[in-house]
């Protein structure tokens, strides 16, 4: 009879576990980008998430966060432009540039 294998504890034993993919990604520990408060706001769900966006091909997941900023911005212009029917296209879109830069 073999005996039994004491555990690791400590850096050795984080080591050797497998990482998650928000460790993976965010290894900043306790700060406030670091993982745990990552893990504060996301859920199981959205680590699976990451984790299937993550295995789709770069080329692919650019394209498709071009559609939805395509997306995004169309929308964005058509309410400027429903909110304000009465200023030129090109006053609308200063509207609008004005509007990116208060929000951020």
């Amino acid at each position: 009879m073999t005996p039994p294998v004491p555990k690791r504890s400590g850096p050795a034993a984080a080591a050797s576990r497998p990482r998650s993919v928000t460790e993976t990604l965010w290894p900043l520990g306790d700060g406030p980008f670091g993982v745990n408060a990552l893990r504060r706001r996301l859920g199981p769900a959205d680590e699976v998430q990451i984790e299937l966006l993550l295995r789709v091909q770069p080329g692919k997941r650019l394209k498709a966060l071009l559609n939805m900023q395509r997306l995004w911005l169309r929308n964005w212009r058509s309410r400027v432009r429903r909110g304000h029917p009465e200023l030129s296209e090109l006053e609308q879109c200063w509207l609008m540039f004005e509007g990116f830069r208060r929000n951020g």
